[in-house]
């Protein structure tokens, strides 16, 4: 894989304090909003935590010794979630799955798939479609269940698949058709 390149202004200490001009803080959330994007979509990862973003490289560069405060990092995600590219996994708002793709653009990308690879009409699990050799070199193998889950009612709600649920979260079965 490749190494992650950071935009100008990760380099630029003003950036990690919020700033207290309306417009210049809006600004300065977007760059944030598209950083967490774009390091998501390189990494591919699909739900991140608050708390633990804050102290990873996402939120503080160590060259520079500056660090995005924890009130600042959830800001960003409230600012993802306003922006619909993120969806809150829980009450205290603390785990956020990041939509570099949003559930329809991934619909689309699966149903693709479904087409190329001659799945029409058959039954797949949620294992089959996350890790099954055949979507090995797709840009939605690996997705974590939850978003693929939100991509497939997409596609339901299409006509294009019909979901059913298994007896264990293992054995959750997707009907394309």
């Amino acid at each position: 894989m490749t190494v992650f390149r950071y935009p100008p202004f990760y380099s630029y200490p003003p950036s990690f304090t919020l700033q207290p001009v309306k417009a210049t803080r809006e600004k300065q959330l977007k760059l944030w909003c598209d950083l967490v994007l774009s390091y998501c979509k390189h990494y591919k990862i699909f739900k991140l935590s608050v708390t633990d973003s804050a102290n990873s490289s996402l939120f503080a560069n160590t060259a520079i010794d500056r660090k995005l405060s924890l009130a600042a990092v959830e800001e960003v995600f409230s600012r993802l979630v306003s922006m619909g590219y993120g969806e809150w996994l829980n009450k205290e708002a603390n785990v956020c799955l990041i939509y570099w793709r949003r559930p329809y653009e991934w619909a689309e990308i699966i149903y693709d798939w479904v087409e190329r690879s001659g799945k029409r009409k058959s039954i797949l699990t949620f294992y089959e479609i996350r890790f099954s050799e055949d979507t090995a070199e797709f840009e939605f193998h690996g997705i974590d269940p939850e978003l693929l889950l939100r991509s497939l009612q997409v596609l339901e709600s299409q006509g294009k698949c019909a979901v059913f649920e298994g007896k264990t979260n293992d054995d959750l079965v997707r009907i394309v058709s």
